[in-house]
């Protein structure tokens, strides 16, 4: 197990018993900056896949769960929270509230899905830097998932990715 997985697995850990490793680089929610201008690619960072399944009417489905975190520390005394990226201020008609039948463990029930569409106008300068981290950040996520190609994804799946090196 290389030193990155190990860290993502020890942070979950102490996410979900809510202690947290003291450091010198420690400092509070409020303090942590997540604007994207600060956003790096190299530190969005993924643990090696866990199989976990889940049963359905047609039987047994497996499915494996990557965890993604984001290093806010460094990579000697790595930081791990949820990635968060602050981007500027947006355009938005509103909220979209949708329900329909859907069928549950439990029988049938009304679910509810909400969306939000945003527009970036792109004569904004500050709205096209974004967009070329909001593009890093899927080719980070691209990366973590090609690095487990063969183990999680089809060979035809992987051409999807075939962006990341």
């Amino acid at each position: 197990m290389n030193t990155q997985t190990q860290a993502i697995q020890e942070t979950q850990t102490n996410q979900n018993t809510n202690q947290q490793k003291n450091t010198n680089q420690q400092f509070s929610e409020e303090e942590r900056d997540y604007s994207y201008p600060l956003f790096k690619g190299d530190c969005f960072l993924g643990n090696e896949p866990d199989t976990k399944e889940f049963s359905t009417q047609a039987g047994k489905v497996k499915f494996h769960k990557i965890y993604h975190l984001y290093n806010y520390g460094t990579p000697e005394v790595p930081i791990l929270r949820k990635c968060l990226i602050e981007g500027p201020p947006l355009k938005t008609s509103g909220i979209v509230t949708k329900s329909f039948d859907a069928t549950g463990k439990n029988g049938p029930y009304k679910k509810v899905t909400h969306s939000m569409m945003f527009t970036f106008d792109l004569q904004d300068q500050e709205c096209k830097d974004c967009l070329v981290k909001f593009d890093e950040l899927h080719l980070a996520g691209a990366k973590i998932l090609k690095g487990y190609a063969g183990k999680i994804l089809s060979s035809h799946q992987c051409l999807a990715h075939s962006k990341a090196k």
